[in-house]
């Protein structure tokens, strides 16, 4: 017997008719004149749940409603799926499809996976106030106003801060000439994360009475480079009018995707070191630091055509330093060195 659909305490009456779960891999294939190809894996991508299915009886436009009041509530939940294991998963949409009738009403949906090793900030990112800490100190280290800070917390005195506060922190977008552009409080934003993809994915959903153009998205929670908790490079940027206002949806990738994206020059390093590949393939694309070991090694690294930025990178982790790159903010991080 089949269990019936459920998602975040909501049980479907009858559940679709038609489900399908798509299961793919983002793979990437770069091509030279001449040259073979090279296949770049970027990682799983998450379960595309998809499906349609019909509500019938006099209670058909309410249970719709509440479907609808689902998606514009947004965050994860359980979902349930008939002769499936459940699932975290992301309400993603909801369509009326078909001619509706008084006692009958079609729809469709599409939910999205939340992996494992996902980060998420339902709302927003936050930062706990230490000892002997103010909102001006908070404010300063962050990089934004303490106005600011006070109004989106509630604080009203900001030299009065109990140690363990969790103050909510703004986040900022970055215009196509660089300037900060100030964002709301997000409704809803999730941070996808996966050992075999390089760049994480990010998703947020703000309130916005106008379209904005923004190129990049960003959280600090801390002074330097390593304060940002989130920096991601837009991909998609969609206004859209939704029942409770207007809604700006971004989706964002980390900085890696610069490295991904583009083709490495080809060539062979004698003795390379990790200093001299930062310098010549990451700093181009806004890095501005990394960790590990920076020692020249005895060998050669062989960079060759059709490789991208990343590829390059991770061979020479791979092969001099025994461990796999990451990036955070503006830093190529490669740990430590296994024996």
């Amino acid at each position: 017997m089949n269990l019936p659909m459920q998602f975040q305490g909501y049980c479907w009456p009858n559940n679709p008719y038609e489900i399908t779960v798509q299961y793919t891999r983002a793979v990437q294939e770069q091509q030279q004149p001449g040259c073979r190809s090279v296949v770049q894996n970027m990682g799983r991508r998450c379960r595309v749940i998809a499906g349609k299915g019909i509500f019938l009886g006099a209670g058909c436009r309410e249970q719709f409603d509440r479907l609808a009041a689902l998606l514009e509530q947004g965050g994860e939940g359980l979902l349930t799926l008939p002769g499936e294991a459940p699932l975290r998963a992301v309400f993603a949409s909801l369509k009326l499809t078909g001619e509706s009738r008084p006692n009958q009403l079609g729809y469709s949906f599409q939910f999205y996976e939340v992996p494992s090793g996902r980060v998420a900030e339902g709302g927003g990112c936050y930062r706990v106030a230490r000892e002997g800490e103010t909102l001006w100190h908070v404010a300063m280290l962050c990089g934004v106003p303490v106005d600011e800070l006070r109004v989106l917390n509630r604080v009203q005195w900001p030299n009065a801060l109990p140690v363990g506060t969790r103050l909510v922190l703004p986040w900022e977008g970055i215009g196509p000439d660089g300037a900060r552009v100030s964002l709301p409080a997000p409704v809803s934003a999730t941070v996808f994360c996966d050992e075999d993809a390089p760049a994480d994915q990010y998703t947020a959903v703000f309130p916005a009475d106008r379209p904005l153009c923004i190129t990049g998205l960003r959280v600090q929670s801390g002074s330097g480079e390593h304060g940002f908790t989130l920096e991601g490079i837009v991909d998609s940027r969609e206004w859209v009018r939704s029942l409770s206002g207007c809604l700006l949806r971004v989706s964002a990738r980390s900085r890696a995707a610069l490295l991904l994206d583009n083709e490495a020059v080809p060539e062979t390093l004698d003795a390379p070191s990790l200093e001299k590949l930062f310098d010549m393939h990451v700093r181009p694309y806004g890095f501005t630091g990394f960790t590990g070991d920076s020692r020249s090694f005895s060998g050669k690294l062989v960079i060759t055509r059709g490789m991208s930025e990343w590829q390059a990178v991770e061979k020479f982790c791979t092969s001099f330093l025994r461990c796999r790159p990451h990036v955070s903010g503006r830093m190529l991080l490669t740990g430590k060195r296994e024996p």
